[in-house]
Parts: structure tokens; C-alpha cells; sequence
């Protein structure tokens, strides 16, 4: 093979490496490019998405307003919800408690909430249902998306010196309560065993609870809830909502309980919006 050959094929050989590169560069490689730009777009638009409704049910659960309300729960040593709190350490004498938050001037209203998970039944059907007993006071009209106004005023079963009062069992069923155990009004309850309580209300503005909405939920009177579950031994409530439009009243809510945490409505959405691993599990 002479000099001039081998120069010429060399050449070639270059020209062909150059073309193929070229062609990579500017065809494929830039397929790959927009391929790889269209993929990390699509994963930042479902992150966004899955980001929106997880902030957005977060959101939908706390009833979100421009009112500064707060939650006073007990301190806990566990990463757990304050908004459905049922295995938190509990307040006790939280009616006194109750009375004493009635008495600051910038509060509009308060109750003390227990939450229990416990059997309800009516006729042969028996369900698990989400039981919330609440002192009702007519400004405070909803607790997690049901209307607290069917209820009798300022629970009446519950006395100061321990004596019986007036038992009414009163119920207020949520849509999901209704649909599940086939509810009307008027109809007898058994909750947690007991079978003198009947339905006062049922709830059809509760489908707008946010995701509490298909909940099954109901709301009776706090000492009653007491009464069938034993929390009655020290007048027990997992925490306490209070309404007011003064954020000066923070520091009195947290005096009146110690061992306490008092937070806002605000800090409740950005605190459920990053912890909850509801976003991640719609990813």
C-alpha cells in the first residue's frame, strides 16, 4: 500500500468519524435531549399536581378561614395528628377549663373535643364510626365538617358537683354515618354499648366536610361520650378549639395547661401539608 493510499483512506475513515459524530450531535443526541427535557417535565408537572391536592385536602380538613382559630392539645412525644388526635395524652377537668376559656374577653367560643372510634349500631347493622363529643355553643357551628347546632346548649348531662344531670343523647350523623348505617331522624343509636341515645340531625352540608367528607361521623354531647367510654372518671378531652379573631389570646390558652402546644389554623395547614404523607402516597 502505497503513501498516497493510505493517507486517503485514513482521510476517509476521519470523515466518516466526523459525519457520524455530527449527526449524533445534531439528530440524535438532540432527540434524546428533548426526550430527556419532556420526562423531567412531566415528572415536575405530577409532583406539582400530587403537591396541589395533597395541600389541597390538608387544607379542605381544617376548614380553612381568614379567623384566627387555634387547637390547645396536650404535648406529645410522637409525631401525631392534632385534628383527629384518638391515642394523644388527654386534658382532664376540661369542663372547668372550658368555663375558664369562656371567661377571656377576646374568645368567641370554645369546646372541648374527645374523639373515640367506637360501635355504633341501629337495627341489626353495627359499624365502626368516628363518635366526636363537643359542648355546644351557638357561635361554634361546625366541628370536622358537621353541624353542631342540632345539639342541645351547653351539655346538660355534665354538673359541676357530680350528680346526674339531664341525659338528652343527642345525635348529629353525618351524610357518610346516614348512608352507612341507614339513618333517618328519630332513629335509636347504640353508641359504644349504649342504646339511650337517638338521631337529633342528619348533616347533608357534611358532604362538604373536605376529605373528612366521607367519613362516617357523629357528634353527641361531650359529657355523654364521657359517660359510655369511662372518660368521665377525670373529665377527659383529647383537646379544645377556640374561636376568636385576636391571636393575643395564645399565651392565656397556653397558661391555662402547661404541658400544652397551641397552635393556629395556619400553622395546622403548612404543619399536616408537610408531614403528611398523603403527597407521597399519591405519588
Amino acid at each position: 500500500m502505497g503513501l498516497k493510499t493510505w493517507v486517503r483512506r485514513q482521510r476517509g475513515l476521519l470523515g466518516v468519524g466526523v459525519r457520524q459524530t455530527l449527526a449524533r450531535t445534531t439528530q440524535t443526541a438532540r432527540k434524546r435531549i428533548r426526550l430527556s427535557i419532556l420526562g423531567v417535565a412531566i415528572a415536575i408537572a405530577l409532583l406539582l399536581v400530587v403537591t396541589g391536592i395533597g395541600l389541597g385536602l390538608v387544607t379542605g380538613t381544617t376548614v380553612y378561614d381568614d379567623d384566627v382559630d387555634y387547637w390547645v392539645v396536650p404535648e406529645s412525644d410522637g409525631e401525631r395528628s392534632p385534628l383527629l388526635a384518638t391515642d394523644n395524652p388527654q386534658f382532664g377537668d376540661v369542663h372547668g377549663a372550658h368555663e375558664q376559656f369562656n371567661g377571656y374577653e377576646d374568645i368567641d367560643a370554645t369546646t372541648p373535643v374527645l374523639f373515640e372510634v367506637t360501635p355504633v349500631e341501629h337495627g341489626e347493622t353495627r359499624e365502626y364510626v368516628l363518635v366526636i363529643g363537643v359542648i355546644n355553643t351557638p357561635e361554634l357551628t361546625n366541628v370536622a365538617g358537621v353541624d353542631t347546632t342540632p345539639l342541645t346548649r351547653d351539655d346538660p348531662f355534665y354538673t359541676e358537683d357530680g350528680s346526674t344531670g339531664e341525659w338528652t343523647g343527642d345525635v348529629v350523623a353525618s351524610q357518610g354515618t346516614a348512608s352507612l348505617l341507614d339513618l333517618s331522624e328519630n332513629d335509636d343509636l347504640s353508641v359504644a354499648g349504649n342504646e339511650s341515645f337517638a338521631v337529633t340531625a342528619i348533616d347533608d352540608d357534611s358532604d362538604d366536610a373536605g376529605m373528612l367528607a366521607d367519613t362516617p361521623i357523629v357528634l353527641v354531647q361531650l359529657s355523654e361520650l364521657q359517660a359510655v367510654t369511662g372518660a368521665d372518671t377525670n373529665d377527659q378531652a383529647d383537646q379544645f378549639l377556640v374561636q376568636t379573631g385576636s391571636p393575643a389570646v395564645a399565651d392565656s390558652l397556653e397558661d391555662a395547661y402547661p404541658q400544652s402546644t397551641v397552635q393556629s389554623r395556619g400553622e395546622m395547614v403548612a404543619t399536616q401539608a408537610f408531614d403528611s404523607d398523603l403527597p407521597l402516597a399519591l405519588g
